[in-house]
């Protein structure tokens, strides 16, 4: 079974259209993040209060949304979202 890590996006941001995995490398937290990520897991997607769930390598370009902004509801069906893209690329059954 496949390592997954989970990192959050970040408001800093690269200002221009680019793989999600160099987006957000402009925050010191991310880099962090992403580095220790790539030592312990398979695969890495990051969380995107707008896009959802976006795998490493897949092109974005930047934006000015975050989940605090968004209401009860909004957040509920971004987390579902979220839940039926990973459900898509992992076992969520399985621990």
């Amino acid at each position: 079974m496949s390592k997954i890590a989970l990192l959050s996006c970040t408001s800093r941001k690269k200002a221009y259209k680019c793989q999600a995995k160099e987006l957000y490398l402009e925050s010191p937290r991310f880099r962090l993040a992403y580095s220790l990520a790539k030592l312990v897991a398979d695969k890495i997607f990051i969380l995107s209060a707008k896009y959802g769930l976006v795998s490493e390598d897949r092109v974005i370009v930047p934006y000015n949304e975050t989940l605090i902004e968004k209401s009860t509801r909004e957040r509920r069906e971004w987390g579902d979202t979220v839940l039926n893209q990973l459900s898509k690329v992992s076992d969520l059954e399985q621990g």
